[in-house]
């Protein structure tokens, strides 16, 4: 099964050009089984204050873009990409949380990564670190609080580092993801 570890639609992140409906028809074209939709969870993403409007916004474009990709037979998998406030705008990937995670914590974005890692595992979750060496920069953050770490794969940026990554993850017993972004 082929599945893109590190999606977005327009619904929800801001850097994303193409709706969730089409998306899931481009991830179909391109052969490949499904998608891990981890649009970006921003603390600049809240309108008016309202933290619980943002989650229930975000909760439902995971839904509708499930819903497109079903009628297609793509698998659309529930995932977040946490903008860390406190750590330098830091992105960590979550993966294996239900939906309604966000709303339990809907200001996961404020916390620190010692707290974030805490409840991403008592919810039975997976915290990988995003494209940690984006742009050449070390941005990786103490990987006791990880379970993995992201090669870069956005296809503007030079460098996967996959390398780097993949000799780190298997010396520190960490897994390796990678996504389109």
């Amino acid at each position: 099964m082929l599945i893109d570890f590190h999606a977005h639609s327009k619904g929800i992140s801001k850097c994303c050009q193409i709706e969730g409906d089409k998306m899931v028809e481009v991830v179909k074209e391109k052969g490949m089984d499904g998608i891990i939709l981890t649009n970006h969870y921003d603390k600049s993403y809240v309108i008016d204050n309202d933290i619980i409007g943002l989650a229930k916004r975000y909760i439902d474009e995971y839904y509708y873009v499930k819903e497109c990709g079903d009628k297609i037979n793509i698998k659309v998998f529930f995932g977040i990409e946490v903008t860390m406030s406190k750590h330098d705008n830091i992105h960590m990937l979550v993966y294996g949380v239900k939906p309604e995670f966000i709303l339990k914590y809907p200001d996961i974005y404020d916390y620190e990564i010692d707290k974030l890692s805490k409840i991403v595992h008592e919810e039975n979750g997976i915290l990988v670190q995003a494209h940690p060496y984006r742009k050449g920069v070390d941005k990786l953050l103490d990987l006791k609080y990880l379970d993995g770490i992201e090669a870069n794969c956005h296809p503007l940026y030079d460098g996967s580092y996959l390398y780097r990554i993949t000799t780190l993850a298997k010396l520190k017993n960490k897994i390796v993801t990678c996504g389109g972004d």
